[in-house]
């Protein structure tokens, strides 16, 4: 059982709390939660695409055999961060 130490306060209503329930299920935005959805899934794919591109060009430039393309790596990073910005 509910005790509270006020005794003017209750147990909460079940009424109460079905209304703010259908109140906050009725103010959902379901199409534009289920757009931004999409659309931000697109945008992750087209972030991976991009970043084998970048990778596929820094190979490229720097030959993955070579001692320095671990440098290379970090230098395209911190070149792509800061244009980026």
């Amino acid at each position: 059982r509910f005790k509270s130490a006020h005794p003017d306060v209750g147990p909460p209503k079940v009424e109460t709390a079905m209304s703010d329930f259908r109140e906050k299920i009725d103010n959902l935005d379901v199409r534009g939660i289920s757009s931004s959805s999409v659309v931000t899934a697109f945008g992750l794919v087209v972030a991976l695409n991009w970043k084998d591109a970048v990778n596929a060009l820094v190979g490229r430039i720097i030959p993955s055999g070579s001692a320095s393309s671990l440098l290379g790596q970090f230098i395209a990073g911190f070149g792509l961060s800061t244009v980026l910005r």
